[in-house]
C-alpha cells in the first residue's frame, strides 16, 4: 500500500472510493438482495454514491464506469432499478453533469429512459419508491439532458419527442 503521507497515496485513495461503491453495487445488477440486511446495504451504497456525486470531481470519476452500470440496472427489472434512477438524476443535474449527459446519450441511455418516462413501473412497492418519486427522477433526468446536451446528442433527444405521433409530448403534458 502506498505511503498515505505522499500526494500519490491520497490521490489513489480518492480515486478508489467511487470504484469501490460501483463494484459493490454491481452485484445487484442482475440479482435482488436476498435478505433485509442486504437490501439495506444496497440502499446505503446507493445513498453514499448519490452523496459523493454532489462533488463535481466525483462526477468525472463516475463517468468512466458508473453510467454504464446504472443504465444496465435500469434495463434489468430488479430492485436496484429505482435507486439507479436516483443516482443518474444526481449525476446529470446542473452544469457539472454535462459530460455525464453526453455520455448517457452515447451509451444509448435514451432507449432506457424514454420507456420509463412513458410508463411508471407497476412493481415499485419492493423498492420503496412511489410513482411520483419515479416520475420526478425521470423528468429531472430529461430536464438535465435538455439543459446540458448540445449538437447531435441534443438533436437525438428532441427527435424522440416527435416519434409515434408525438406521444412523448402528450405524456409530458399529462405529467
Amino acid at each position: 500500500q502506498p505511503d498515505r503521507g505522499t500526494k500519490r497515496g491520497r490521490d489513489d485513495d480518492e480515486l478508489d472510493g467511487i470504484d469501490v461503491l460501483l463494484q459493490q453495487l454491481s452485484v445487484f445488477k442482475r440479482h435482488d438482495p436476498a435478505t433485509a440486511e442486504e437490501q439495506e446495504m444496497m440502499e446505503n451504497l446507493f445513498d453514499a454514491l448519490c452523496s459523493s456525486l454532489m462533488l463535481g470531481s466525483n462526477r468525472d470519476r463516475f463517468l468512466k464506469e458508473g453510467l454504464q452500470l446504472m443504465n444496465l440496472m435500469l434495463r434489468e427489472k430488479k430492485m436496484s432499478r429505482s435507486s439507479a434512477l436516483r443516482v443518474l438524476d444526481h449525476a446529470m443535474i446542473g452544469p457539472e453533469g454535462t459530460d455525464n449527459c453526453h455520455k448517457f446519450v452515447d451509451i444509448l441511455g435514451l432507449r432506457t429512459i424514454y420507456p420509463l418516462f412513458m410508463k411508471s413501473p407497476k412493481k415499485m412497492k419492493k423498492s420503496g419508491i412511489s410513482e411520483k418519486e419515479h416520475e420526478e427522477h425521470v423528468c429531472s433526468i430529461l430536464a438535465s439532458l435538455l439543459r446540458n446536451l448540445r449538437g447531435q446528442q441534443r438533436t437525438r433527444l428532441l427527435s424522440k419527442f416527435t416519434e409515434t405521433d408525438c406521444e412523448k409530448v402528450d405524456r409530458l403534458l399529462e405529467l
